[in-house]
């Protein structure tokens, strides 16, 4: 058998370079990927949908919208290097449609391409350029465009498409170094936040501290939550903690400014926020408004900061988050604006909305008109006289408002030829800055308690929320926050009693207090009712204490998150899930709808 053989200077040859490959590794272990995967961990920045309260992603399509905007929040101090917008979800296209999706990046096109006919998965990444990660945010829009074939007869203007973008759209990039500052990290908050109370923060100013912190998070669209212990890391969302510093040492969080009452620390490759002063009026606005983007350092201490509070009988659909950029239509545009009473100027129910609209000249035969909904209710349509600039009033009925409502707005264009002969022009039209409501009447039942708390008000808490202050919060702050006015600072009165304030009570209604329903030895009763108790779920009253009104919040177990729409009803039984029911004032069930059902054939 013939032996192979090897030259000893080969061999020689080897045996030195395995042992500079050894000495490199143990003098630079960076140089064989640990700091690679290290940086992949601490300095990889990643903002979904999801991150930012759209859990259930975009949908375009005709009867929906062709072009949906959402804005992504980015560190300023820690740069966004590479940073890319991937878009993620499904694409349906019918046979007969020629359809572009585009996506423009702060105002600037970045993307377009025609999508293929059928069912298709969308996985798309689009490189950025670094500028448009310069100012803190990424304002990303995106449209569908295009029409059906024309060689066939299609009286339907509608493009034949849909476009779902699921909650893993997102814009990712990779950090020039770690986060390190107060202001990006409130940045890198994502939509699930939880709040870390640890034991040794079982105080009212504690407490207080973070129930307005919480308050402001959720009022921002934030689901928070609640624990004594720091969650780990792969556990979704984002802590922040509020607590003395070395509670907050304990619990694995490590400062990197010794100095303020906000700091930054590091918990592995988190970087997280830490309150370790209790500063009730001032830290939990500050985090949550435009001002701490002066907070460009490992730590913040705010002393003062008073917000301007809207005021008058009007408010702009602006000022609500209406998009009043130029926008393009053919048939129709909706402008979608959400808002709570509690936000409204005085708290009142509008009466009216006063659209200014820019439309251009159109053909003869095409006029344009505007329709206004509220609450998914048709409330006017009205005929703009004329084009250029023009201005309407939609009369809005009482008794339609909600405490949290949306008014669509929507322009059309009419025309009285039709048939497939007639070209389909996009036009630029505008909602108009100076478009606003107008603020006149009061409301009943529970949408009469934002008026009632906009001079002020006070929060009577028991002294024993403070045994259990991670429940207490999640009783106390949902529906505080569906009722606070936009950074609103109530009193905190603790085992206090009602006075000449308006209040808002957790527990028990308060002695002296009448209300339509009681929870006494596990049984829910009033006038109309009596039933046994559910496990985890709130009973929520309007009551009265002489000429002062109040809302009581009698918790059972512990409740959810999920705020329903509360109206004109003065009380109302919410489950752990959001369902539950509403109770009249003589203290009967709502059945809702009061009718039978229809029978089947």
């Amino acid at each position: 058998m013939d032996r192979s053989w090897v030259p000893k200077g080969a061999l020689a040859l080897l045996g030195v370079a395995v042992l500079l490959v050894a000495a490199f590794a143990i003098a630079n272990p960076s140089w064989f990927g640990s700091d690679d995967d290290k940086r992949a961990a601490d300095r990889a920045f990643d903002k979904t949908l999801r991150d930012i309260g759209s859990t259930d992603g975009l949908r375009l399509s005709d009867d929906n919208a062709t072009t949906q905007t959402f804005t992504v929040p980015v560190p300023i101090d820690s740069r966004v290097e590479r940073p890319v917008l991937a878009l993620r979800g499904r694409t349906e296209v019918a046979e007969s449609s020629t359809i572009f999706l585009r996506a423009l990046v702060n105002g600037e096109s970045v993307y377009v391409k025609e999508l293929p006919q059928g069912e298709h998965k969308l996985d798309v990444d689009i490189g950025l350029p670094e500028s448009t990660v310069e100012d803190g945010e990424v304002k990303v829009q995106v449209r569908t465009t295009g029409s059906l074939d024309q060689r066939r007869c299609n009286l339907t203007t509608e493009l034949g498409a849909l476009v779902v973008l699921d909650a893993r759209t997102r814009i990712k990039g990779e950090l020039d170094e770690r986060t390190h500052t107060v202001r990006d990290a409130v940045a890198e908050l994502d939509h699930h936040v939880t709040v870390v109370l640890p034991t040794e923060a079982k105080s009212t100013a504690w407490f207080e501290t973070a129930a307005r912190l919480s308050a402001f998070l959720t009022q921002q669209g934030h689901e928070v939550s609640y624990t004594e212990d720091l969650p780990d890391e792969d556990d979704g969302g984002t802590p922040v903690l509020v607590g003395p510093a070395d509670a907050l040492d304990d619990l694995g969080w490590n400062a990197t400014g010794d100095k303020g009452s906000i700091r930054v620390g590091e918990r592995g490759d988190q970087t997280l926020l830490g309150v370790v002063d209790p500063s009730p009026d001032v830290v939990p606005a500050f985090l949550t408004t435009s001002a701490v983007t002066t907070a460009d350092t490992g730590s913040s201490a705010p002393r003062s900061e008073q917000l301007e509070r809207a005021t008058g009988d009007q408010v702009t659909l602006e000022a609500l988050g209406a998009d009043t950029s130029v926008q393009q239509i053919i048939d129709r545009r909706s402008w979608r604006v959400p808002y709570a009473l509690s936000d409204l100027p005085g708290g009142g129910v509008p009466t009216s909305v006063r659209l200014r609209m820019l439309v251009p000249p159109t053909t003869e035969d095409a006029r344009w008109l505007v329709q206004v909904r509220l609450n998914d209710e048709l409330v006017d349509s009205l005929l703009l006289p004329d084009v250029g600039r023009q201005t309407v009033v939609a009369k809005i009925p009482g008794g339609r408002e909600l405490v949290r409502n949306e008014l669509v707005v929507t322009l059309v264009r009419d025309r009285d030829v039709g048939g497939c002969n007639v070209r389909q022009t996009p036009y630029d039209v505008q909602l108009l800055p100076e478009s606003a409501l107008t603020i006149g009447t009061d409301g009943a039942g529970f949408t009469a308690v934002p008026r009632a708390f906009a001079a002020g008000f006070d929060v009577l808490v028991p002294s024993s929320s403070l045994k259990d202050p991670t429940t207490a919060l999640a009783q106390l702050v949902p529906t505080l926050a569906e009722f606070d006015g936009w950074r609103q600072q109530p009193t905190y009165r603790w085992d206090g009693t009602p006075g000449d304030r308006a209040y808002f009570a957790l527990g028990s209604p308060p002695t002296g207090v009448t209300a339509p329903v009681t929870v006494r030895d596990g049984r829910l009763s009033a006038k109309g009712f009596d039933l046994s108790a559910f496990k985890d779920g709130l009973v929520v009253q309007c009551v009265t204490s002489g000429r002062t009104q109040g809302l009581v919040v009698t918790p059972v177990g512990r409740p959810g998150d999920v705020v329903p729409d509360y109206g004109r009803e003065s009380a109302r039984l919410v489950t752990a899930g959001g369902g539950g029911f509403v109770v009249s004032g003589a203290g009967r069930v709502v059945s809702a709808p009061a009718v039978r059902a229809e029978g089947t054939e």
